[in-house]
């Protein structure tokens, strides 16, 4: 995204607005000047053995390109946890089943939403709740307990987090200003992580 783009989106909007937001109540012939792809980190096949993910909202676009190429060039296990407001703020809903499906044992996903009629449990397919499905429905907002879906802090074990800033410092501490990785902060820290179990994306 350009700077002038940008800077129109954050003048329209507000500073604080989300992207996603912003992009949904762009006009039709509206452009936006897009980045990348940017490779963050390389697949270092047989290291990890078990990855985990954190989504928040539009954060699992990233994400799931990751989750496809670790499950489709290596054999580690990965459990997903996205964030959402509701449910129908889910994105790539079908395709994380999807994937669940042709890589079944090896990838668990758990649906958080902050709002609905959500009871412990539920399931979730294609926004139908109660659907047969082994992705997880639970509602609340990031917390530690909440993020105990994530593989437990050891050897062998890389949790990535991708989402808006406020979120990614509240699971994970901040990223520094020049967009390197920072220090272990937030509730992945008080889990116990360390630095080499943490990327932030």
């Amino acid at each position: 995204m350009s700077g002038a783009t940008l800077t129109l989106l954050v003048k329209r909007y507000g500073a604080e607005a989300k992207m996603g937001s912003a992009l949904h109540a762009l006009s039709p012939g509206e452009q936006v000047d897009l980045k990348g792809p940017n490779q963050q980190k390389k697949l270092e096949v047989g290291k990890y053995q078990h990855y985990g993910f954190v989504a928040g909202g539009t954060g699992i676009t990233p994400i799931i390109q990751a989750m496809r190429y670790i499950l489709e060039h290596d054999t580690a296990k990965i459990s997903l946890v996205t964030l959402n407001k509701s449910t129908g703020d889910i994105l790539l809903r079908a395709e994380l089943e999807a994937l669940q499906k042709s890589y079944a044992g090896r990838l668990d996903v758990t649906h958080t939403v902050e709002q609905g009629n959500i009871t412990e449990g539920t399931v979730a397919v294609y926004g139908e709740l109660g659907a047969w499905s082994s992705t997880v429905m639970k509602k609340g907002k990031a917390s530690p307990e909440l993020l105990g879906a994530l593989p437990p802090p050891g050897d062998g074990v890389m949790v990535m987090v991708c989402g808006r800033p406020g979120m990614t410092s509240a699971i994970a501490g901040k990223k520094n200003k020049n967009w390197t990785q920072g220090p272990v902060g937030g509730m992945l820290k008080d889990l116990g992580y360390v630095a080499d179990q943490v990327w932030k994306i």
